[in-house]
């Protein structure tokens, strides 16, 4: 048989022995199992990740390629061993209780822990299980993908030194990996986005993104695994009390000791009381335009009316509206230091303009009084 067609597939003396226990029946359907896992075995041969099966006590079933680039095995030694013998001596308390669980039917689907190359070497590993059954159902064994995370472990480690030294910016300053999971989170952090360290490592970037901007925040991941990358970038950000806050990312390039790409570190800046001031500026420069072109065109109007009745209806018409105004009055001083009114704007009663008020008289006389007072005594 050559490596190409399927991967050997052997037994321990462990499972040598419980089979000549068990009688003929029961080799049986362990053979018919083991047929299943070899079928299996042949789509995964090739597997960049560690894919090995596990009986339920852990005696190794199959072992790929990439188990044996990961853990430096061949496949021959690797199917008279149990899963145990490849984990470091702190971890197999861990291990054990891992598969006495499984026994019970309970799987943890993923795990984060160690396993022991053939040299010596501890590496981190990524796990995803997933039960195995015979053709009745019964719970038979387990299939494992292991991923060698050692290097992103190494990574990650050196984002934690580096978040030490900028813990106390008052800045969030994140990193990310390239999926948007958050790597470390500094004080600054905590202050801007209300959410704890803790909580915040178990949350995607995009977690505190609004809605409406979630889709930009994955269009940056999208780029930046393409390796690009947006310096500084204006955007919105969510608080964990739901507020909506502006900020000012800067960003840089995160790499692993070999150059490769591996996340982003982002500082953070909170612009919302900067932006608020700029759009109250520009409000303010909004209203002074608009009154500048009103002076200006209250000017054309004036220009050349000598008649103070049509002047002041020229005027009304043009300041009323201009002001948002319901109605408007156009007064004059009379000799006798009275207000009389000789235009109007969405007035209807004509006849109220031989009325005079005296200064202090009303709304209108007390405007007057207290606007020009001192010009009438």
């Amino acid at each position: 048989m050559t490596r190409k067609t399927t991967l050997l597939l052997g037994k321990s003396k462990n499972l040598t022995k419980t089979k000549k226990a068990k009688g003929p029946e029961r080799v049986a359907e362990r053979m018919g199992s083991l047929e299943k896992f070899r079928r299996m075995a042949t789509v995964i041969e090739d597997s960049n990740d560690a894919i090995t099966f596990q009986d339920l006590e852990g005696n190794i079933l199959a072992w790929n390629k990439g188990a044996e680039i990961i853990y430096g095995y061949s496949q021959a030694e690797a199917l008279r061993m149990n899963i145990v013998d490849t984990v470091p001596p702190d971890y197999q308390a861990e291990a054990r209780g891992f598969l006495a669980s499984l026994k019970r039917g309970e799987l943890l689907p993923n795990l984060e822990t160690k396993r022991k190359h053939k040299d010596g070497r501890i590496i981190d590993v990524w796990l995803t299980n997933t039960k195995l059954t015979d053709d009745k159902g019964t719970l038979t064994g387990l299939a494992t993908t292991e991923r060698d995370i050692t290097a992103q472990t190494k990574t990650l480690e050196k984002f934690r030194r580096m978040a030490t030294v900028i813990q106390d910016s008052n800045d969030a300053i994140t990193f990310q990996d390239l999926d948007g999971k958050i790597l470390a989170w500094n004080r600054g952090a905590e202050i801007m986005y209300g959410y704890s360290e803790a909580e915040a490592l178990s949350k995607n970037i995009v977690d505190t993104v609004p809605t409406e901007y979630q889709a930009e925040a994955r269009g940056f991941l999208a780029s930046l695994k393409r390796g690009e990358l947006v310096p500084n970038l204006e955007t919105k950000r969510k608080h964990k009390d739901g507020r909506i806050i502006d900020v000012w990312l800067t960003n840089t390039k995160l790499t692993d000791d070999k150059g490769n790409l591996t996340g982003i570190a982002t500082t953070e800046r909170d612009i919302t009381e900067r932006k608020h001031g700029e759009a109250a500026l520009r409000e303010k420069a909004r209203e002074l335009e608009f009154l500048r072109e009103g002076q200006i065109t209250l000017s054309d109007k004036m220009r050349g009316e000598q008649d103070v009745a049509r002047l002041g209806q020229s005027v009304l018409s043009h300041l009323a509206p201009f002001l948002s105004a319901q109605m408007g009055a156009f007064y004059y001083v009379t000799e006798e230091k009275t207000l009389k009114r000789v235009s109007g704007y969405a007035y209807t009663k004509h006849e109220d303009n031989e009325k005079t008020i005296a200064l202090g008289e009303g709304l209108v006389g007390q405007a007057a009084l207290a606007s020009f007072g001192s010009c009438f005594l």
